[in-house]
C-alpha cells in the first residue's frame, strides 16, 4: 500500500476515536488529529536505512485511568504522549 494511502486509512480510523471523546472541546479534537496525522505521515514516510524508527502504540485505557493520565500530565506541564513516555522511561529505568 502506498505510504498515502496508509496514512489516509489510519486518519480515517482514528477520526472517530477523538470525535466520540466528549471531554474534548472541539479544538482539543482537531489538535489530536493533527498531531496524530503528523506522527502517521512521518511514520509512513520514513526514508530508506533510518538510524532509529519511532514505533506508534496504542493500548485502550478505561476512561478513569484516562482522566488520571490527563490530570497528571497536566499537572506536570506536559502533552498526554509526553507524560506516558516519561512514566514508561521511569519504569523501564527502575523495574
Amino acid at each position: 500500500m502506498k505510504p498515502a494511502l496508509i496514512v489516509d486509512h489510519l486518519i480515517g480510523a482514528y477520526c472517530p476515536l477523538v470525535a466520540a471523546d466528549g471531554s474534548l472541546s472541539d479544538q482539543q479534537k482537531a489538535d489530536r488529529v493533527r498531531r496524530f496525522a503528523r506522527l502517521v505521515t512521518g511514520l509512513a514516510y520514513v526514508p530508506a536505512n533510518p538510524d532509529e524508527t519511532d514505533v506508534l502504540v496504542q493500548t485502550a485505557l478505561k476512561p478513569d485511568l484516562l482522566n488520571q493520565i490527563d490530570e497528571a500530565a497536566g499537572r506536570a506541564g506536559m502533552t498526554r504522549d509526553e507524560w506516558i513516555e516519561r512514566a514508561i522511561k521511569s519504569q523501564l529505568a527502575n523495574p
